[in-house]
């Protein structure tokens, strides 16, 4: 209530400076507390924190590498309201394109590792250091008249991406058979499907784009407690 009063009473462009400055906070810490949310379903890691801290930076790194290339190519790609053209302005821009790169080298990592066991916060781990560098990037960009988008709608897009993405990785890894392999395509392609999500938020869906990326995020991550207690194994 203080807080809404202490904004009411600013200059209008003082409560719109300050609104967006938490939003801004919001998209760069979302990814890293989810990630942390993640890991504390779970016991500490017997290896220690640093069998976590390494897929991490090694997110980092990759995350790095793919907007070097998004912002080459964006620089070629200016927006438009096309449909195709659209599609391919949100690919790059979203868990897209960082995701068609960052998934099959979680596989190469933990295929030569064949065990039951959960690896979801390893996987998290990559995922969440890849898409922590996009948020970041999104958090310092200005882009006049996409401030919602940017500040409130990217953060659980990139959520519901990641670990729904990750969620499909970890069963994968512990099945045989086709399966496994259908839920490896799954998880390759689903970030390209999710795309569609912020193509149907710049038409003017943004409510059911805004809606379905809250409920994906807050299932992948239900799904994934229940798999900390044993229950899904």
């Amino acid at each position: 209530m203080e807080f809404v009063i202490s904004l009411s009473v600013l200059p209008r462009g003082d409560a719109h400076a300050s609104l967006s400055s938490i939003m801004a906070l919001f998209l760069i810490v979302s990814v890293p507390f989810w990630f942390l949310l993640v890991v504390s379903f779970y016991k500490t890691p017997s290896r220690g924190w640093r069998s976590l801290l390494l897929p991490f930076l090694g997110g980092l790194l990759i995350g790095m590498a793919a907007i070097t290339i998004s912002l080459g190519l964006l620089t070629r790609t200016p927006f438009s309201m096309n449909l195709p053209e659209l599609y391919r302005w949100a690919w790059f821009r979203g868990p897209g394109w960082p995701m068609i790169i960052t998934v099959p080298i979680v596989l190469f990592k933990h295929l030569r590792k064949s065990t039951s066991f959960s690896r979801i916060r390893e996987i998290a781990a990559w995922l969440s250091g890849t898409a922590f560098v996009y948020t970041f990037w999104y958090a310092v960009t200005p882009d006049p008249g996409f401030d919602y988008y940017r500040l409130l709608f990217i953060p659980f897009l990139w959520l519901g991406c990641i670990s729904s993405v990750t969620w499909l990785v970890d069963r994968g890894l512990r099945v045989d058979g086709w399966i496994r392999y259908l839920l490896f395509v799954a998880a390759e392609l689903l970030s390209s499907v999710l795309i569609l999500l912020p193509v149907l938020y710049t038409m003017g869906d943004a409510f059911y784009s805004f809606i379905i990326s809250i409920f994906l995020t807050a299932a992948s991550t239900f799904l994934i407690f229940m798999d900390s207690r044993g229950r899904l194994s």
